[in-house]
């Protein structure tokens, strides 16, 4: 088009081209679908009455589908995951992933399958929008739980078979026989010593010290596989795992299970080991230091000069030592327990018959309760005091002076 100008003004007239901006629709946000296990969740909830999903009977789960809209098979899987969740502390969502996944919902056959088979249908589970992802983080919460739940349930012959162990199928046949089914069983048959009295073989024969190592480490809470591994790098035991040195097994068994599972299990051992052989008392651990240091003589006799050479050669402190004695001291003059006048005195009371008068009987029970809190003395004490109670109260009637006992026990005298 040719330039059209005003003659005056000589501007320009020409059509001026504007820029279309074109606007996008934005993309939609999609929601994902909820797996399968919360949807269940969520549209029984409204249907329970305050009824638990493992009490659902057949007829309620069929009534429950048509007016859900949920398929019958699903809700049946459901209820029996829940059923199971109940009879073995397990998680229901990681029960109803492996079901779905072709597992049998009974005890036998989840115990009988290799963890790591279990693990590997919860992943498919998860991909399949069945369950939601946090379910292999529970399911690998609760695998100690399955591996006591092998320990318990499975056979011994089904054991061997599923984690290949380097034993006859014959051989637990034959421990069946005398009532060893599981390694449970087999655990509770005693040491290696008993259990090969009981079947009638040599505890050297490596079938038994095998199966005798897996029993004894199923109470660590990890499965026959990673037994398996300890029990080839010499662990047979989970006192072996306690005494030793910490990084000695940490760093030994990582690369091959893992420092998480390695520092779970040197931790569990320790806690069971403190448990079966918990730490004397200080009143014990000073009787077994001190007897074989007397020669016949008796423990209040010791002399000062005695108590310090035994200190050195005990490794005990002179101060307990000093204190062991005055108390059995006193227990000679007031038929009172040595252990409970022990407790008494290391808890500030002083260590003659006076200051043991004057003190309020319940302040004492007080005082033998904070030492063994402190394992000065054993739970035992408690009872030895209860018992002489009889024998404080004659030594308060024949120790104590009247005002002592007045203002003890706050007696108020009235005039005549």
């Amino acid at each position: 088009m040719p330039n059209v100008r005003e003659p005056k003004t000589g501007k320009d007239y020409r059509p001026i081209k504007k820029k279309l901006t074109i606007r996008r629709n934005p993309t939609p946000v999609t929601v994902p679908k909820p797996p399968l296990f919360t949807t269940a969740l969520d549209v029984i909830q409204a249907h329970l009455n305050g009824n638990s999903i493992a009490s659902l009977s057949k007829s309620r789960i069929t009534a429950l589908a048509k007016k859900t809209a949920l398929k019958e098979s699903d809700l049946a899987t459901f209820v029996a995951a829940h059923k199971l969740a109940t009879k073995t502390n397990l998680p229901a969502d990681a029960l109803f992933a492996i079901t779905k996944d072709g597992v049998q919902p009974d005890v036998t056959s989840l115990a009988s399958t290799d963890i790591r088979q279990l693990r590997k249908e919860i992943e498919s589970a998860v991909k399949k929008n069945i369950v939601s992802n946090s379910t292999l983080t529970s399911f690998d919460a609760a695998k100690q739980t399955f591996a006591r739940l092998q320990a318990s349930e499975t056979t011994l012959k089904t054991l061997i078979n599923t984690y290949k162990l380097n034993i006859p199928s014959s051989f637990a046949g034959r421990l069946e026989a005398k009532g060893l089914k599981t390694l449970a069983d087999v655990r509770s048959a005693g040491g290696l010593g008993q259990l090969a009295k009981k079947v009638k073989l040599n505890a050297d024969d490596p079938r038994l010290v095998t199966l005798a190592a897996h029993a004894n480490l199923s109470v660590l809470g990890s499965d026959v596989r990673t037994n398996s591994i300890l029990i080839k790098n010499g662990y047979t035991h989970p006192s072996q795992i306690a005494k030793g040195p910490d990084d000695i097994f940490v760093h030994k068994l990582s690369p091959l299970i893992g420092f998480t599972e390695a520092l779970r299990i040197q931790s569990v051992a320790k806690a069971q080991n403190t448990l079966s052989n918990p730490k004397p008392s200080v009143f014990t651990a000073a009787l077994a230091a001190l007897a074989p240091h007397l020669d016949g003589n008796s423990i209040a006799s010791l002399s000062k000069s005695r108590i310090a050479a035994l200190a050195k050669k005990t490794a005990l402190k002179a101060s307990d030592l000093s204190t062991l004695v005055a108390a059995h001291k006193l227990a000679l003059k007031t038929n009172l327990p040595a252990d409970a006048l022990f407790a008494l005195s290391k808890d500030g009371v002083q260590p003659d018959a006076t200051s043991l008068a004057s003190t309020d009987i319940r302040q004492l029970r007080k005082n033998i309760v904070t030492a063994v809190k402190k394992n000065i003395v054993s739970n035992s004490t408690l009872a030895t005091f209860d018992i002489a109670k009889t024998a404080f109260v004659r030594l308060q009637t024949g120790e104590t002076t009247l005002k002592t006992l007045i203002n003890t026990y706050k007696l108020i005298l009235k005039r005549q």
